[in-house]
């Protein structure tokens, strides 16, 4: 799942909603925040994603823009990761969802 909704935002209460079913289901996914979706990962934010880590669900924020916050190490349970990652583990999935991401046509 690649997440690029700001926190509060329909997208990500929808993409939150995904991810919960994820975890219900036991299903094994990487979440990936990227662009706005990278302030989930502020302990500011409380984010619900950090409650489903640890459910076969891998919490990884862009290394590059955690980066430019200038924040340090992401907050457990989330992880620094790059979108060739992200790319990687979406070319092998069965499912890839976005959220957030802008649409063109």
């Amino acid at each position: 799942m690649l997440v690029r909704a700001s926190p509060g935002s329909d997208e990500a209460e929808k993409a939150l909603s995904m991810a919960r079913q994820w975890s219900v289901e036991q299903a094994r996914a990487l979440l990936f925040f990227h662009g706005p979706g990278i302030e989930h990962a502020r302990p500011e934010n409380q984010s619900g994603f950090a409650t489903l880590a640890g459910d076969g669900l891998a919490l990884c924020v862009c290394r590059a823009g955690w980066q430019r916050l200038k924040c340090g190490e992401p907050p457990s349970p989330f992880q620094e990761g790059s979108l060739l990652q992200f790319w990687s583990a979406a070319l092998a999935a069965t499912d890839v969802r976005s959220f957030g991401a802008p649409h063109n046509g």
